[in-house]
């Protein structure tokens, strides 16, 4: 489908189950060239390449959902809001309702942003199109908020539980453009 196709929908809504991981920001480490002997600064996200990467892992499983949802349509290149909510295990200590605590909300979107354009662990090739956005750098507006609530109880014989029910763990990606 054409993004004239596309934009006739104005709004995208799906939930994506499972324990949401944060994505560090890229860091940096002098390395010298063999050739020149000169030290240039490299930068790297430890471990964020490697398969089984819980990282690598949340974004496989938020581009399953989002390719899911979105089809086959194009993706868009229109500039978009996007609502984040993550439903997150408590913490082990709670001292107040509102509790900030590590991971942060910073941290929690970006790899969500990365599947939903196509750029996820593994990378997005060149000439390759994103899934639902052309690139995250068309959100123009971004909600994040991090909720903690107890996992969903399976009962005795049942599968997995992915119910988007009011104890499910995961993150919910609203879109509006």
């Amino acid at each position: 489908m054409s993004e004239q196709a596309a934009l006739q929908i104005s709004a995208l809504s799906f939930f994506v189950p499972g324990v949401p991981a944060p994505k560090q920001s890229a860091r940096f480490r002098a390395v010298r060239r063999k050739a020149t002997g000169k030290y240039i600064a490299m930068a790297y996200r430890a471990g964020s390449q490697k398969r089984g990467n819980p990282v690598a892992t949340w974004e496989e499983t938020v581009a399953l959902f989002a390719r899911a949802v979105w089809g086959a349509r194009a993706p868009l290149g229109c500039p978009v809001e996007v609502r984040l909510e993550f439903f997150m295990p408590p913490p082990k200590k709670a001292r107040d309702e509102r509790v900030a605590v590590k991971p942060d909300c910073e941290q929690l979107a970006k790899p969500v942003l990365d599947a939903i354009s196509g750029r996820g662990a593994h990378g997005k090739r060149p000439g390759q199109p994103g899934i639902v956005l052309t690139n995250d750098s068309r959100v123009w507006h971004l909600e994040v908020y991090k909720r903690y609530r107890a996992p969903a109880v399976m009962r005795h014989g049942e599968g997995p539980a992915l119910a988007t029910g009011t104890n499910s763990i995961g993150v919910r990606v609203t879109m509006n453009w």
